[in-house]
């Protein structure tokens, strides 16, 4: 089983669940990341989906989309924690050291 990535900014989480690849016409590859943002309603994208419609707005981000000066990109090893501490870790604390 996979385990999903969490992207973080500024105290806002999202989920990494996959990464798109476009192969362009003139041989360049396009990479877009597939992304849960819990700021969007789960019933649009829900409906969206179904529909197979305009979903792509709201889970797909290509790097153009990524203008904070700083993101954490935060993962879960499999088998190190049990359930009930895999939900404490969701809480990150971290330290920034400037030098």
């Amino acid at each position: 089983m996979s385990r999903p990535l969490y992207f973080q900014h500024d105290g806002h989480s999202r989920t990494i669940v996959g990464i798109q690849v476009k192969h362009q016409l003139k041989g360049e590859i396009q990479y877009n990341l597939l992304v849960l943002d819990p700021a969007h309603k789960t019933a649009a994208l829900e409906r969206y989906l179904k529909e197979n419609v305009g979903w792509q707005k709201l889970i797909k981000r290509g790097v153009h989309t990524l203008k904070k000066p700083q993101y954490q990109l935060c993962y879960i090893d499999p088998g190190i924690a049990g359930a009930d501490e895999v939900e404490q870790l969701k809480t990150l604390d971290s330290i920034y050291i400037e030098f």
